[in-house]
């Protein structure tokens, strides 16, 4: 097995944080895939999921408090 951590934060260094003041800025894959050529391909894929993500569901629901889609 074989973990990779990605640690995000806001440009200027500060921490992302939940609506609880909860720090959620380190994540933590846990993947059978060894490191190497393959790794990095899935390391791509998971940035694109996180950029559809980001643009059509977080983004409404902080700025409407929606919790899912398709509800208000």
């Amino acid at each position: 097995m074989h973990i990779v951590t990605a640690v995000q934060s806001y440009t200027d260094d500060s921490p992302i944080l939940d609506k609880n003041g909860k720090d959620i800025s380190r994540t933590d894959y846990v993947a059978s895939l060894a490191p190497g050529m393959y790794g990095v391909k899935v390391g791509r894929f998971y940035q694109g999921r996180w950029g559809i993500e980001n643009q059509g569901f977080r983004s409404p629901s902080q700025t409407w408090e929606i919790d899912s889609p398709g509800r208000a």
